[in-house]
């Protein structure tokens, strides 16, 4: 069995690595601020990486299952990703993201997300 223990999956890219926020345009490319990067292959024609494109690479390589992350890079998906998680519980794995400085209020949050699968 073949295992990819870091894929992200999102459906709008709204990360925010360096406070200024990070927004999906076309074809892999993103505004921060006042500038543009190529931050996905323009083959991202939404500037997103959804589930459904995800599975067709992993079948692609002949990967059997991912381990979904997230990251102040495409922003923090859980509900994407509890639900990716839902409807191919056989393909992947969900991490959650908390604010970790939110503490008690963190860990009630983190539950839930587990409690959904994550």
């Amino acid at each position: 069995m073949v295992i990819d223990v870091h894929l992200h999956v999102f459906d709008i890219m709204s990360g925010s690595p360096d406070g200024k926020g990070l927004f999906s345009l076309a074809y892999g490319r993103c505004v921060r601020g006042d500038r543009v990067s190529q931050i996905l292959p323009p083959s991202f024609e939404k500037s997103n990486s959804t589930a459904e494109v995800a599975l067709a690479y992993m079948d692609m390589v002949g990967v059997d299952r991912s381990v979904l992350v997230q990251g102040r890079m495409y922003g923090y998906h859980n509900e994407y990703v509890a639900r990716a998680v839902s409807l191919w519980p056989d393909r992947f794995f969900g991490t959650a993201w908390v604010h970790p400085k939110n503490g008690k209020k963190a860990a009630e949050e983190l539950r839930r997300w587990v409690d959904r699968g994550l």
